[in-house]
This record gives C-alpha cells, structure tokens and sequence, in this order.
C-alpha cells in the first residue's frame, strides 16, 4: 500500500482554504489604480426601421464600469469613435467613476433611457445626442483629458457586423468577459440572454417610438411592442461566481485531507485499505 505520511498536511490545507476562496470568490483585477473598461454594448436596438439616428439606432449604449479600486476623477475626460473629427468630452456629467462602478453612454437622453430600462437616478447616464454615434463597425476610445492622443488614450474597443450582426449588439448587449482585462476581443465577448450571469433582462419598459424628423420610417399596424424590446444589462457589471457543484467538490477534498490528517484516522482508512484489498487477492 502506497504511504502518503510524507506529504505536508499543513501545506494541503493551506492550499484547499486558498483554492476554496478563489473559486467562491473571484478577485477583481489586482491593479491597484483606476482600471476603466468597456463591459458591455449595443450598436442599435431592436426593431431598426429605416436608416439614420430613428427608431432602434437610438437607443444605442456603451458602458464603462472602473473595475479598479480607486476612484477615477474623469472631470476631464472625453470621448470618441472612429470618427476624430468628433470628439466628446463627458466630465461635466459624469465628473468621477467609483471602483466598480458602471456608467452609460447613450444617444438618447439620460431621462429616456432610464425610462427604457427603468434604472434609478443613481446610475450616471452621459447623452452623446448625434455625435460619435455607433455604427454597424466602430471603435470606442475613452480618453482622459479633452486632447485625444495616444498619451492620453485609457481605453479603447472595436467590433463589426462579422460573422453575424449579434456580433455588433444588435437589439441584444454584448458583455465583456468577466476575466478579462486590458483593449478586449470582441470575438470572445458574450450575448446577452434572460437570466445569465449578468443579469440581464428585456426592457421593461419599450415602448413603439414616434415617427418623425430626422428619419422616415413606418410601424406596420398591429406591430407588438415586443418588436422594439432590447435584451441587456446596462449600469451593472456582475463579477461571475462558480458553480456550486465546483465548491462543494473542493469542500469534500479537503474534509478528506483534513481527516486523513488525524493519526487515528489515519490507522482506520489504511486498515480499510489493507481489508479492501485482501477481499480482491
């Protein structure tokens, strides 16, 4: 019978107790700094009819969450797409990002798209009206200062349409995986579904929007709401926890080590053993 009484049992338990708490509890990143990211997006909503900045386009977002543990003083920050002609700058509205904190960027105003997806006043939401909107294939670029340049650039994030438009957050939100840190990968990003770890719902509140200026477009009769419903999870950033059949399988190895630990126990589970084996010669 193989001895096992050279291995640090002080060291198994150290170890099991570090791995049990990092599983139950994932660490955020580890930077002590501000740390701002792009978690989630949609280029448009549901139910685009006809082109421009009406129907669904509008109600486009982005959300930066500070997934560091300071406080981002962003007075003087600004923002931008693909388009440098079109720089925004956002610190009059949103002047600080609390350490995980997420904060909306939308085209609607910030009354209309806290309606949309009943938020509370809490949940800072900067209008960018009809400049630096997002398209089918665009870049957000998250400066902080009012000069754009590489010096000053703290986060950046591209995607497009390819494969498929649910890669450009089309009516349905894409988030950011929850281990995942620095510019991003739009390829490994995730869709948003009802119930998912990230807490997503459909708007409760849609409504079918008006038709007017600046776009022409028609909602045939009898179009349900449902039609214009987005699916997301904007002003929050859920950090993922494990499954629980993953804890409580570490939980019992380590009650096993702890037992075998104990001389006692020790002497009992390897006379078991030698029984055990005897019974098969």
């Amino acid at each position: 019978m193989m001895s096992v009484r050279f291995l640090n049992f002080a060291m198994i338990k150290a170890a099991c107790l570090f791995c049990t708490l990092t599983v139950a509890f994932p660490m955020r990143h580890s930077e002590a700094a501000v740390v701002i990211r792009v978690t989630e997006f949609m280029s448009e909503g549901q139910g685009l009819i006809g082109s421009g900045s009406g129907a669904g386009r509008m109600r486009e977002f982005f959300e930066l969450t500070n997934l560091g543990d300071q406080t981002a003083n962003t007075t003087n920050w600004s923002y931008n797409d693909n388009n440098t002609n079109d720089p925004v700058s956002f610190g009059l509205t949103i002047s600080s990002i609390a350490p995980s904190e997420s904060v909306i960027f939308t085209q609607l105003t910030a009354a209309e798209f806290r309606n949309y997806w009943n938020l509370p006043s809490s949940i800072q939401v900067f209008s960018i009206g009809n400049l630096s909107n997002l398209g089918n294939a665009d870049t957000i670029n998250i400066y902080n200062s009012s000069i754009q340049d590489a010096t000053t650039l703290v986060e950046t994030f591209s995607f497009t349409s390819t494969p498929d438009a649910s890669f450009r957050g089309s009516g349905v939100s894409r988030n950011r995986p929850l281990d995942a840190v620095g510019l991003g990968d739009n390829a490994n990003w995730f869709l948003s579904a009802v119930g998912d770890q990230f807490r997503s719902v459909l708007a409760p509140n849609a409504t079918i929007p008006p038709v007017g200026a600046p776009d022409t477009y028609v909602v045939p009769a009898g179009t349900p709401v449902s039609t214009f419903t987005d699916l997301g999870n904007p002003g929050q950033f859920v950090l993922a926890v494990p499954e629980p059949s993953n804890v409580i399988a570490i939980v019992i190895f380590c009650l096993i080590m702890f037992a075998y630990r104990h001389p006692s126990n020790r002497v009992r589970m390897q006379s078991n053993t030698q029984i055990f084996s005897q019974n098969f010669k």
